[in-house]
């Protein structure tokens, strides 16, 4: 074990040296596939006998594909086809992917990733099938001992001189890597597959003679062809491992393997789909989304609505099933359904989308909602997350422009009334880490609403500045802030009355409200990542107002080094919690170091944030002020009590419990107190022509027509029945 970490620490010096020749000879940058982090890579400039490295002179890289330029974290020889490759996940594709893009030395031969994720969705959306991703892509790379020997030559040199290869000093690669462009399921029991065309990449002279695919079903290999459809139906929820063979003209086999998570096997299928786009434009644009209804098991029409609304979907990838089956725990929707309530799920195509705009799409469901039920019982809408503040925005929107909406309750759910926190410290270190890591780039550039200039379809995603209380674009001379667009929208709450006035309104926290939060404090470490003296990613908790570093990144010889002062602890409150700091932990570095922590959950949303407290103090003792009530705008409010050792009983954001469940039937069974009857029993003996004494007409006169009639027993009878 010494010897090999004495040789890797040799062959690191090595690129270390080379770096910095490249950098004295400002010839940018390069990387050997056991090399340093691109996000330092400038300009590719390799001397080679025929030229410069370009367009025009690409002897020496005839696959495009110099695979030198970019850090290896994503183990690209552990996938070459070879039948002992390693089993890919989605999130390791893309890195693949990811890599070899940046490593093209002209023009990109590969799409922006963005744009295919975004196009797998849309094929997933239209037919319903899970698609496969091929890469089966040659590449360059330059051979072992070739960089030893350009450093060797380059001490007799001039200081301007640049590296110089020979044509035979680059090798020629293959990568062969399959993987689901959605790789998780809720309906198992019922699954269809597609190797589409639309996602195989490849570069290679011959077809393949044969295509085989064993779906880890039982059933065996089966033969497949390019946008051939193959269904299956599994009997066990777990992760299933696809192996996919592809047969050579010379009879040689490539072979892949990759996993699919069937978390469940029969999600139910809505009874109906509603496509629709908003009557009303935000900011010139316009949203559009879907609505997938789940009548009660009694009913054939909506009669009993529930809307809910979806939150921030990073991805853009929830349909109907991940909906239903996140929202379902607990039997909490089928639980509804029998009780005779009928389930209105409201999926944004953009969930990132500015959140006033997916307000007006949420004003037109409302709207149909209303058109298309029979009977007279007013709706409840309820948003999870952002959701929740959809929701607000649009029923005070309907309230102040006198558009009915006939709700009787609004139900926020862990929704950032005050904002949400994702750790300052977390969103400089995916900035500092960007150029190197498929999920860091992508996750960056949702945060910031700065989709990459090469893939002008990506979804704009202004929600997350919206919510955020600190973006890490605004930390300058050691403060932190939110972003602009969070100050624009909560005015025009406020222009709209803050929040629906002639309605119900009910708000459940995720986070305990006894002010206890999680188990580590402010200025702990979140992240522990150094490899060798070369590369070091640590960040820790905000401070508690006083100055103290929360990123220290470095890359070789570019260094960042970030601190804070005037903030307040999000990262320890009591609120929902997320795991962000864990999944960053799980990130495979390909061997360049371990990303550890010892805190893998942070305060998401702050309890009282999702109450909206009046108050400055993240750990308020709410549950024990008896006029709690007056310092918040919501009618009841709910919180979590200690039901487990987990974070201190923070429960995980969004999600239903069998704590809150019970309170969640309450909110929405709930339809006022008793209301006096009296006046139907008298307008009852009226019509009976029974001998009555009617002291004020307009106390029994409830449709308002000057008489006693019918309607006045109707309308009388039907508000004691529905606002109850």
């Amino acid at each position: 074990m010494k010897n090999k970490k004495r040789r890797l620490f040799q062959r690191m010096s090595v690129y270390v040296e080379i770096l910095l020749l490249c950098l004295a000879c400002s010839a940018g940058m390069l990387y050997g596939e056991t090399g340093a982090d691109a996000a330092v890579a400038g300009k590719l400039e390799i001397r080679t006998r025929q030229g410069i490295v370009a367009a025009t002179a690409r002897q020496n890289v005839p696959t495009g594909f110099l695979y030198d330029k970019v850090v290896p974290f994503c183990k690209i020889n552990q996938y070459s086809g070879a039948a002992d490759s390693k089993t890919l996940k989605l999130k390791q594709w893309r890195q693949i992917f990811f890599e070899l893009r940046k490593s093209a030395v002209d023009k990109p031969p590969l799409p922006a990733l963005a744009s295919v994720r975004a196009a797998a969705r849309q094929k997933y959306r239209a037919r319903k099938v899970h698609a496969i991703g091929l890469m089966d892509l040659r590449y360059n790379a330059l051979k072992k001992g070739v960089i030893e020997r350009e450093l060797l030559r380059s001490r007799q040199r001039t200081a301007l001189a640049v590296p110089e290869f020979l044509a035979a000093d680059f090798d020629t690669k293959s990568v062969f890597a399959a993987a689901l462009m959605k790789a998780v399921t809720r309906r198992g029991g019922n699954i269809t597959f597609v190797l589409d065309r639309s996602f195989y990449f490849s570069n290679r002279e011959k077809a393949f003679v044969g295509i085989r695919l064993d779906l880890d079903d039982g059933q065996g290999s089966r033969k497949v062809a390019l946008d051939q459809e193959i269904s299956t139906s599994y009997s066990t929820t777990g992760e299933k491992t696809i192996l996919l063979t592809a047969v050579e003209p010379d009879g040689s086999v490539q072979t892949s393997r990759f996993t699919l998570d069937v978390q469940t096997l029969d999600t139910p299928v809505p009874d109906e789909t509603w496509v629709f786009e908003s009557d009303i434009a935000y900011e010139q644009g316009k949203a559009s989304g879907e609505a997938f209804i789940y009548l009660a098991e009694t009913h054939q029409t909506l009669q009993q609505p529930i809307v809910l609304v979806e939150g921030f979907d990073m991805l853009n990838d929830m349909g109907w099933e991940e909906l239903y089956g996140f929202l379902n725990a607990q039997n909490f929707l089928e639980d509804l359904r029998g009780q005779g309530y009928d389930l209105v799920l409201l999926n944004f195509d953009n969930s990132m989308d500015y959140i006033q705009r997916n307000a007006f799409l949420l004003v037109k469901l409302i709207q149909q909602v209303n058109a298309e039920k029979a009977g007279y019982s007013q709706l409840v809408v309820a948003g999870a997350s952002m959701g929740g503040l959809v929701a607000r925005y649009a029923l005070a929107y309907m309230e102040q422009n006198n558009i009915p909406h006939d709700t009787r309750t609004f139900i926020s759910f862990d929704a950032p009334q005050q904002g949400a926190n994702i750790p300052l410290g977390i969103q400089h270190w995916l900035a500092f880490f960007a150029g190197s890591s498929a999920s860091a780039q992508e996750l960056l550039a949702i945060l910031d609403n700065e989709p990459s200039p090469d893939d002008p379809d990506a979804y704009p995603s202004p929600a997350a500045k919206q919510m955020l209380v600190y973006h890490h674009l605004q930390t300058a001379a050691g403060k932190a802030g939110a972003d602009p667009l969070q100050a624009v929208l909560y005015a025009e709450l406020d222009a709209l009355g803050d929040y629906p006035q002639n309605i119900r309104t009910v708000a459940f926290a995720n986070g305990r409200g006894d002010g206890l939060g999680l188990n580590f404090v402010s200025e702990d470490q979140l992240i522990d990542y150094s490899y060798q003296s070369f590369v070091t990613g640590n960040v820790w908790a905000v401070p508690d107002s006083d100055e103290r570093m929360i990123f220290q990144g470095k890359i070789f010889s570019t260094t960042s080094d970030i601190s804070v002062s005037g903030t307040q602890p999000y990262d320890n409150a009591p609120g929902g919690t997320r795991d962000t700091s864990q999944q960053l932990a799980e990130t495979d570095t390909g061997g360049n170091g371990d990303i550890t922590t010892d805190n893998p959950h942070h305060c998401f949303v702050p309890t009282v944030s999702a109450l909206d407290i009046e108050t400055t103090d993240l750990f308020y003792d709410i549950a024990d002020d008896p006029s709690i009530l007056e310092k918040t705008p919501f009618d009841v409010i709910y919180f979590a009590v200690e039901s487990s050792d987990v974070n201190n009983g923070n429960d995980a954001h969004m999600s239903v419990t069998s704590e809150n469940a019970p309170w969640f039937l309450e909110a929405i069974n709930y339809r006022g107190e008793p209301r006096d009857i009296s006046h139907v029993i008298i307008t009852l003996r009226v019509l009976a022509e029974i001998e009555t004494d009617i002291e004020d007409l307009e106390d029994i006169d409830v449709n308002l027509n000057g008489k006693v009639d019918m309607g006045d027993a109707v309308w009388g009878l039907q508000g004691a029945a529905y606002l109850r």
